[in-house]
Order: structure tokens, then sequence, then C-alpha cells
């Protein structure tokens, strides 16, 4: 036990050791994890309180704090939700391998009860959670998410949308009219939508007049055939 909370803390103190600077790349990456999981805060949120409670059946409560310290520190500098998705592996890993027969006979009643409640909750709490991230994701436009994001992934989805902007006309008249000019984030992506819807309305202009010139043209030539002896 000594030894392990010595090589945790030895870890954390690498860890806080890192250029703040990696700051910006986790708001990156939680911002990706949103746009593909929704709800990604309750997930980490959620992953912590399994993690924690496991670890206090088996009654390893310092090495569940100090790897949810651990966990905080490397989410918040290093590597984002990573970090609760390691949490939830080693959480999985302990409940498959204190259910085998030789290590469970180790545990008291106590803690086996505790185990196996716990792994039903779990497990209830992880299937429901998955069905209302799909259903989120899926009835959540591009739009809303660029609304709501303030990562790297925003961006990326609004040039997906400005790809294709006659495609996605309506999504992208829905962001500029519900964007915030006071945040620089925001001025710059109404920038780029303006621009494209701009150019977009030229062209289809350019179009419209084209048409109607050839119709002109067209008639035009018919009227002079027929008055032709």
């Amino acid at each position: 036990m000594l030894r392990t909370t010595a090589q945790t803390a030895l870890a954390a103190v690498v860890l806080l050791s890192l250029p703040t600077t990696a700051l910006a790349c986790t708001v990156c990456i939680y911002s990706q994890f949103e746009y593909n999981l929704p709800y990604t805060a309750w997930w980490c949120l959620g992953i912590t309180i399994w993690f924690l409670a496991i670890r206090t059946a088996l009654d390893r409560l310092s090495s569940a704090v100090l790897w949810i310290f651990l966990a905080l520190i490397a989410a918040g500098t290093f590597i984002g939700p990573w970090a609760f998705v390691i949490l939830g592996g080693m959480a999985l890993y302990t409940s498959i391998d204190t259910s085998l027969p030789k290590k469970r006979q180790k545990f008291s009643k106590r803690s086996q009860f505790a185990m196996t409640v716990i792994s039903v909750i779990a497990f209830i709490c992880i299937s429901t959670g998955l069905a209302i991230s799909i259903h989120a994701k899926s009835t959540r436009s591009d739009a809303d998410f660029i609304l709501q994001s303030r990562g790297a992934q925003g961006h990326i989805v609004l040039q997906r949308l400005l790809a294709e902007p006659k495609k996605n006309k309506e999504q992208l008249r829905q962001i500029l009219a519900n964007l915030d000019r006071s945040d620089i984030t925001h001025k710059y992506f109404a920038e780029g939508i303006s621009n494209a819807l701009d150019k977009l309305e030229k062209e289809q202009r350019y179009t419209t007049h084209g048409a109607s010139m050839d119709s002109t043209d067209k008639s035009t030539s018919s009227a002079e055939l027929s008055h032709r002896p």
C-alpha cells in the first residue's frame, strides 16, 4: 500500500511540473469528446464516483483519492477526459478481477456484497448514459453544437458547414443569428459565415440573372424568326 501511494504521489508531482500552456489542448480534447459523446462532463463525474465506490468497497480509499487527484491534474493540464477513460478502465478491470473466484475469496462478505451492488448499478448507469448520449447526438444539429462549443471542434464543424454553404444555408443562418458578437471566437465565426453567405447570394444572383438573360435572348430570337418572311 505504501509503495503504491508513493508511486501515485510521484506521478502527481510529475504532472504538476508540466507546462500550463497544455491547458489549451485539454479544451480541444474536451470539445472533441463532447461532439462525439454528449454530456461528457457527466460521464467524467459518473466514472469518478464509480472508481471511488469500488476502491472504498475494497478498503482502498486513500489510493482512490490519490488516483482521482492525479486524474484531475491530468485532465486539466494534459489529456482532458482521457484521464477519466483511464479511471473507468481501472474500475472495470477491478470489477472483473475481483469477481473471479480465487480473488473474491480474499475479501470479506461485506466487500463482496458491496462490489456486486456497485457493479450492477454501474452497468445500469452506463447503459442508460449511452442511450441518452446517442439520442442527444442524433437529435443535436451541428449548428447547436457550434453555438455551445468553445473548443477547436466547433471550428472544425463550422468549416465543414462552410465547405457546402448552399446545402447548409439554414444552419449557417441559425448560427449567425445566435452568435454572441462580444465573444472573440463568435466574432470570427460571424465573419466567416457572413462572407460565405454573401458569396453564395452573389452566385445565386449571377445564376438567376444569367438564366434570365438566356431566356430573354431565346425569346428575342424566336420573335425575330416569327417576323421573317
